[in-house]
């Protein structure tokens, strides 16, 4: 990841017209899929680069190439989508990521800092500046109790996502629980 996500020229996607929307090829539409899809909006918004949006993704479009509803040249909004709770989560955390975006200058300019690899747990954490955090939990077993050093700065932070307040020690040290596949975003309470 640390290669890849080193140009602010990048622009960054998820699907397109050429691939398959992510939630089509997860398979499933359940929370798990969800929290999937989470970590995935999570990491185009905090890499580097120009995070792109196909239409419908922020919904939860999940329409499959080679459908002839999805190859229609225009094709309205699935906002019946808006009628799950998941769908409902989906958006906000999109608007949320895209709110973020906009006001913390960390995202448009500063580079990837990876303080944190644990290939056997296959657990990553980066920041963007001094006050934000990423940290993403890429297995099929959650973790308890999983010690992330070296952290920017000790104190609180807060989950952006969330807004759980969590405490880093005076070594630098957040001590959490990870989802299967889940990404949470913090942000230095100042």
């Amino acid at each position: 990841l640390k290669y890849i996500f080193s140009s602010k020229t990048f622009v960054n996607y998820l699907s397109s017209h050429d691939n398959e929307r992510l939630l089509h090829d997860i398979g499933r539409k359940d929370s798990d899929a969800f929290i999937k899809m989470k970590t995935a909006i999570i990491l185009l918004f905090t890499s580097v680069g120009i995070p792109m949006i196909r239409q419908g993704e922020e919904l939860g479009e999940d329409g499959e190439l080679g459908n002839k509803h999805v190859e229609k040249s225009c094709f309205p909004m699935p906002w019946n989508l808006l009628e799950k709770k998941f769908n409902v989560h989906l958006l906000n955390t999109f608007k949320d990521l895209i709110k973020l975006r906009h006001i913390n200058k960390s995202l448009q300019e500063d580079p990837i800092n990876f303080f944190h690899e644990d290939d056997q747990n296959k657990i990553l954490a980066y920041s963007r500046g001094m006050n934000l955090v990423v940290i993403t939990h890429l297995y099929k077993i959650a973790k308890t109790k999983y010690i992330i050093g070296n952290f920017p700065q000790n104190g609180i932070w807060i989950d952006y996502i969330t807004n759980e307040k969590v405490y880093v020690d005076d070594v630098n040290n957040l001590t959490l629980d990870l989802l299967q596949f889940e990404s949470r975003l913090f942000i230095k309470q100042i």
